[in-house]
């Protein structure tokens, strides 16, 4: 049987989440009905779109309007004038932890080393184990005289000191959950210069862009990972700054045309498509 650790995070929600009358540690902004999404989009609500579609298979990659617009948000939200993501560059999934689980499934073979920062999603660091990967694991600290959680130099000698010849993938969560900690564009062009001297991917779980509050002082939002590295691989989803987590849908972004193939290929076997409702609200 293969090794899989305990999801604490999700065993203790699954626990406590439907019967609890306050709940302070809500990891999504407070959920939207269609009503309101209609109402603050100032948009129309399709019903009879929905009501009139038959309930079949989907399509496999996700619509082209729905990777459409994922592609153009990117292109907006980053400032993109050249080199553009198009519909090309996404793939639709369940959410985004199931971007997360397609990509280390697309990606992690039996002994590829993987960086990852901790604390951090489990998800994240967990996985790689199940696909037989190697993981190290840099700790983040939070420092009381700096009121940060990493120092800079100290991050990047930490991720230079953990490189093996077998490194396939850093993996990073931005902004951080738990803490909220933001790699700016500084810190991240230095991440990827070390991944692109050795040639390895980073896969940036960005489903908190872009609420970007930290105590860290900066004024530019730092951009998409896939937007700034050709083996940057961005995963996101409608659940929590999009008040959505009730549709499941979640996507990758990428300019790894490589990655994409693989995704596609991999997802035969895991999901196939995503639910014709999901994708026609989102």
């Amino acid at each position: 049987m293969v090794f899989q650790e305990p999801f604490a995070l999700e065993q203790f929600m699954d626990k406590y989440e439907g019967v609890i009358d306050y709940n302070l540690g809500e990891t999504c902004c407070y959920s939207l009905s269609l009503n309101e999404l209609e109402q603050l989009s100032n948009k129309k609500f399709e019903t009879n779109e929905l009501l009139d579609k038959r309930m079949q298979y989907t399509w496999i990659r996700g619509s082209e309007k729905l990777r459409t617009l994922i592609a153009d948000f990117y292109n907006e939200n980053d400032d993109i004038t050249n080199n553009k993501f198009t519909k090309d560059d996404v793939v639709i999934t369940n959410g985004a932890i199931g971007a997360n689980f397609l990509t280390l499934y697309s990606l992690i073979d039996t002994n590829d080393h993987v960086v990852v920062f901790n604390p951090i999603y489990q998800q994240l660091n967990s996985l790689p184990k199940v696909f037989k990967g190697e993981v190290s694991e840099i700790r983040l600290s939070f420092n009381s005289s700096t009121k940060a959680w990493y120092s800079k130099t100290e991050l990047l000698h930490a991720i230079k000191c953990s490189i093996k010849d077998n490194t396939k993938l850093i993996i990073i969560n931005n902004p951080n959950n738990p803490t909220g900690t933001v790699f700016d564009n500084d810190v991240l062009n230095s991440i990827i210069n070390i991944a692109e001297t050795h040639g390895i991917y980073i896969l940036s779980d960005e489903v908190y862009r872009p609420l970007f509050y930290s105590i860290q002082d900066f004024h530019t939002p730092p951009s998409s990972i896939a937007t700034l590295y050709n083996k940057g691989i961005s995963t996101s989803s409608t659940s929590k700054v999009f008040s959505f987590a009730g549709i499941r849908l979640g996507w990758i972004i990428t300019k790894s045309a490589q990655l994409i193939t693989d995704c596609l290929a991999k997802r035969d076997y895991n999901m196939i498509s995503i639910s014709l409702v999901d994708d026609l609200i989102a």
